[in-house]
């Protein structure tokens, strides 16, 4: 599934990148921290692809400049305003991630609850990595995502081999690398079973080190599986 984040700057420019995305796109992704003043009302409103609504952590890549209480407040209405999947950081808290919890189950578990954790350093060994997917599950995820980054060939496989075991622990996984060395990581994935799989809008919109357009990932899904 093609999920293509929206990086603008206000709600406005936000709704024009929704339409201009929603034809390339499986699933679009709000990354509210990087709008002023987000508006998760009107910009849920105007979905008619699903979305993934993110709220990113300056500690893991994200630019929210409020507290960590008005930046979950925000994820939980998203949760009212029917986003149909949400990504909280593992690194927020149980208590935080039970907050969400519960606003899901109060609007119907409508929303699928993704839990992750982003590394701009290194991907870390086979035993963290699976270490995180369980914690994530033990907060009650629905889906995990681990994105870190490459520094080496060998990275990438260590990170695509987490796939089959958030696959055995019965969540929808996405795992990625992130940086140069990475993008086979990004290539693969895909194919191992991830379940997003994260391209940028056009050339210049990238929101991680290595990420494709979604007009390469769409070039290279055909041609594998013609």
């Amino acid at each position: 599934m093609i999920c293509i984040p929206v990086n603008a700057a206000t709600n406005e420019e936000a709704l024009l990148e929704m339409e201009r995305y929603r034809a390339a796109a499986d699933c679009i992704e709000l990354r509210l921290d990087f709008i002023e003043r987000p508006d998760p009302g009107t910009l849920l409103s105007a979905k008619d692809c699903p979305v993934l609504v993110t709220n990113r952590k300056k500690d893991e890549g994200g630019t929210f400049s409020g507290t960590e209480e008005e930046r979950v407040a925000l994820l939980a209405e998203a949760v009212r305003r029917g986003t149909d999947y949400l990504d909280i950081e593992l690194s927020s808290g149980r208590a935080r991630i039970a907050e969400i919890l519960h606003a899901i189950q109060r609007c119907g578990n409508k929303t699928k609850l993704m839990v992750s954790y982003h590394n701009f350093e290194l991907t870390p060994p086979d035993k963290v990595l699976r270490g995180i997917i369980d914690d994530a599950v033990d907060c009650g995820a629905a889906m995990v995502k681990l994105a870190t980054f490459a520094r080496d060939t060998d990275d990438n496989l260590r990170i695509l081999d987490t796939i089959g075991y958030g696959r055995k622990r019965e969540v929808a996984i996405t795992a990625l690398c992130m940086g140069e060395r990475g993008r086979i990581s990004r290539v693969m994935a895909p194919f191992f079973g991830s379940f997003f799989c994260f391209a940028a809008g056009g050339r210049g919109m990238e929101t991680a080190p290595g990420q494709l357009t979604a007009g390469e990932m769409k070039s290279i899904i055909e041609i594998v599986t013609s």
